[in-house]
């Protein structure tokens, strides 16, 4: 959640920098995930937390493939800080 995620800001782990990339990631895949459940129940369909990328469109396909790369790039520097806080302990 967003206060766990600005809990951490700050810390060895999670610069405030990557924290608050990872605040505006979450808030947009909340707001991506809402409308989509939105459209869901307003078709008469069960809501689900499930997104099928071929039913996004191109922009919202767009958004997700860079939320992804955003939260896959602060995953490997948070990986190679383990790493190399484990060589040098």
């Amino acid at each position: 959640t967003v206060e766990r995620l600005r809990a951490a800001s700050g810390s060895q782990m999670l610069p405030g920098d990557r924290a608050e990339t990872l605040v505006e990631v979450f808030g947009l895949l909340q707001r991506l995930r809402l409308r989509y459940q939105l459209l869901q129940r307003q078709s008469g369909d069960r809501p689900s937390d499930l997104l099928t990328l071929d039913r996004l469109s191109s922009i919202d396909r767009s958004l997700v493939a860079e939320a992804v790369r955003e939260i896959a790039a602060i995953q490997r520097r948070m990986t190679n800080g383990l790493v190399a806080g484990a060589v040098k302990g």
